[in-house]
Formats: structure tokens, sequence, C-alpha cells
């Protein structure tokens, strides 16, 4: 089965060690002003380390055969992102998507977060539900 082939990798990556760890908090909602927006999600997997926080959200199926990952979930981490700055200032934000079929890390760049971010300052993206 797919989903049990990406679920062992997971499990055996040492990257997620901190998201399965004791000081994970799971199913973490949140909400606040972004953009001046009100928005509100929940992250899966929310790790507050000394240097730096680590929202994490898993998906399921396979992970896009493009570079980038789709708008919506761009949108959902730079706003989960964009929150986490807000309650951490000093912390490095890093935000992760993880596709279950795969074990596959998909590091969402700053850049890209504050890409997604610019969209929904111009309006170009009408949702302030995190997915």
């Amino acid at each position: 089965p797919v989903i049990g082939a990406g679920l062992v990798a997971m499990l055996g990556d040492p990257r997620l060690a901190p998201l399965l760890g004791p000081q994970a908090l799971a199913e973490a909602a949140g909400g606040g002003q972004v953009a001046g927006r009100a928005v509100a999600g929940q992250a899966d997997r929310l790790v507050v380390e000394q240097t730096r926080v680590l929202l994490a959200d898993f998906k399921t199926g396979q992970p896009p055969k493009t570079a980038k990952a789709p708008q919506d979930y761009l949108r959902q981490m730079a706003l989960y992102g964009a929150l986490a700055e807000q309650i951490w200032p000093d912390k490095e934000i890093e935000c992760w998507l993880i596709w279950t079929a795969t074990g596959r890390i998909e590091a969402i760049s700053t850049e890209d977060r504050q890409a997604a971010l610019a969209r929904v300052q111009a309006g170009l993206d009408g949702q302030s539900q995190i997915e």
C-alpha cells in the first residue's frame, strides 16, 4: 500500500522527530489578524523550540509534480507562518507540508510565504479560513 510506505518513511525520518515528540502540539488552533483580515485555522503539528517554531500540515495523496505546492497550500502555510511571527517575533518560523503517501517533506520558503501573503493583501484571495 502506498500510504503504508509513506508512513514508514515518515516514522524513520529524523527531521520529523520534533513533530512527533512530547513537545509537539497536535491540531494547534489559532487565529488573529493577518494582512488586515481575520484568519483562523488549525495546524496539524506545532513545535516551539529555543530558536525556531516549526509548523507542519499533513497532506494525503500524492505530492504535486510541480516544484511548488498548490496556491491554496501556500496561502495556508503563509497565514500560519504570519500568525506564528506575531506570537514569536524573535524565532525563525519554518512551515512544512508533509505528504503522507510518500513521506516527502516540503519546506515552504519565506519567499513563497511572502508572495502568498502579498496575494492576500492585494485581494486576490478572498478566503480567510485556513484549511
